[in-house]
């Protein structure tokens, strides 16, 4: 097999596999006009309470969101909304608006936001300034939403997407909610940033380095930035976190003004906030237990006293344990790149043709080793990095497949998606993928063993086999048999 060339890495990692150029949209003059006179909300009556799957666009019906009106969302005889709402717009890498939605609805009812997820946004190429466009306008037509409050969040390369949006917007985003990657690679770090930031990263996410390193370099800096890290992989927030973070942004609303304090609603966060610390210290975990003490004095600061919080993360702080948490996570970190990079060095001896049989056998020893590390039900460094190490190189290979069957290169296609299942072979989406590279190829025999196997690991996803590739394949009684195991797949889930 020939591997790809691997110095496009780093690139597309950076580009949290999402594209998004802020030039192309910072001169729009009809977004700017749209957004300096937005249209006001209509007397569509929508249900409350309840996640909506689909509002289709009132301008384009090829674009449509999820929705989550609070059932504090009361209107007037006229029809109108009786005040303003706060706003959270999510953005997914698949398109699952309400993925998102689903997680923040929880917190949205407890403090009254609307919440909206973009079904159009995803990774790779795509029209994402037509989209962040309609799906502002679209909203603000239907809906009363606070101008001053308006939200981002988004997971992976949708957190990129978030945070180029925020930019582009400059102060019509008062913050981001930016879940498993952090700044487009197009953006400084040092870049003035007029929103707060609420980045978040699971243990075991690839992108944990990333995110807590940018949390770092902005330390100290205005607006506020913070960062949650939570037990799990590459994932969107879990849901009590999404609550911390609503929460965190009422805080920030509260401080800089753009909502009235509220000294027991202050208070509430307060004992909330405090209550975790206090529980992750008794419960042993003294480094997370210090990192909400030490997040408590800077997110309260000037609203609620502090004094004991403070004394608390000090003296956390000067124990042997946080020290020795610290320099884990440098020792995670470093083990993970080494991998990572190892992983690199064989492929391309394979791809030069310099490593031959040996290389291939070492790759898929490495691969393997990692797989079986992953699976370990015991947390250890080990598994943390094989998870790591195994997340980062599958969407790696996943985004350049996309890519090149989008670009209709079926064959580099071919060969990425073969890759992924190496690196994942109990993933029944890179088969997935891998059918509709050979089936756009015109390899119908191979394409009809891929999605055998997809089948056969559990993909479900029946309206999936609609597409033009497997039009060849309709007559074939092996594919009919295959629809028949995804319907089953799909209707056990």
């Amino acid at each position: 097999m020939v591997y790809p060339n691997m110095r496009s890495r780093k690139l597309l990692l950076a580009l949290g596999l999402a594209f998004f150029s802020m030039a192309s949209v910072a001169n729009d003059q009809q977004s700017q006009a749209a957004q300096a006179n937005p249209v006001k909300p209509t007397e569509e009556k929508f249900e409350r309470g309840v996640v909506i799957d689909r509002v289709v666009s009132a301008s384009d019906p090829t674009k449509s969101y999820a929705l989550y009106l609070p059932t504090a969302y009361t209107t007037n005889n006229s029809g109108s909304a009786t005040r303003k709402f706060p706003v959270i717009y999510c953005f997914d890498p698949a398109a699952r608006g309400s993925v998102p939605v689903t997680r923040f609805k929880d917190a949205a009812e407890k403090y009254a936001y609307i919440v909206v997820g973009s079904n159009n946004s995803r990774n790779g190429p795509q029209q994402l300034s037509e989209i962040v466009r309609d799906l502002w306008a679209d909203t603000h037509a239907r809906f009363s939403i606070d101008d001053q409050r308006v939200y981002l969040a988004g997971f992976s390369g949708g957190a990129r997407v978030a945070i180029s949006v925020a930019f582009w917007l400059k102060d019509r985003v008062a913050g981001v909610i930016a879940c498993g990657a952090g700044f487009p690679p197009d953006v400084p770090t040092s870049s003035p940033r007029p929103f707060v930031l609420f980045a978040v990263a699971g243990t075991e996410d690839f992108n944990n380095p990333e995110v807590q390193s940018l949390v770092r370099k902005l330390e100290g800096s205005t607006p506020p930035s913070r960062l949650a890290v939570f037990e799990g992989g590459h994932a969107w927030l879990p849901l009590e976190l999404a609550t911390d973070a609503v929460e965190w942004l009422e805080v920030q609303a509260m401080k800089s003004g753009i909502r009235d304090r509220n000294p027991t609603l202050i208070n509430e966060i307060f004992e909330h906030a405090l209550s975790q610390a206090s529980a992750a210290e008794v419960g042993g975990d003294r480094y997370r237990a210090y990192q909400r003490y030490a997040a408590m004095v800077q997110d309260f600061s000037d609203l609620h006293e502090v004094a004991a919080v403070e004394k608390k993360a000090k003296e956390l702080s000067a124990s042997r344990e946080i020290k020795d948490a610290l320099k884990q996570e440098k020792r995670i970190e470093e083990e993970q790149d080494f991998r990572i990079q190892r992983v690199h060095t064989l492929i391309g001896a394979l791809e030069t043709g310099e490593g031959g049989f040996d290389s291939r056998v070492a790759l898929r020893d490495e691969l393997r080793g990692q797989r079986e590390a992953a699976k370990a039900t015991v947390p250890s460094v080990k598994r943390t990095v094989a998870k790591r190490v195994l997340g980062s190189l599958f969407v790696e290979f996943f985004e350049l497949g996309n890519t090149a069957l989008s670009r209709k290169d079926y064959g580099k296609a071919v060969t990425y998606y073969v890759i992924c299942t190496e690196i994942q072979p109990d993933n029944a989406r890179g088969f997935y993928y891998l059918a509709r590279a050979h089936a756009a190829a015109g390899s119908r025999n191979k394409a009809v063993e891929a999605l055998k196997t997809a089948a056969e690991k559990g993909f479900s996803g029946f309206g999936e086999l609609a597409g033009k590739e497997f039009e060849d394949l309709q007559t074939d009684k092996r594919f009919k048999e295959i629809l028949d195991l995804v319907k089953k797949n799909q209707s056990s889930q």
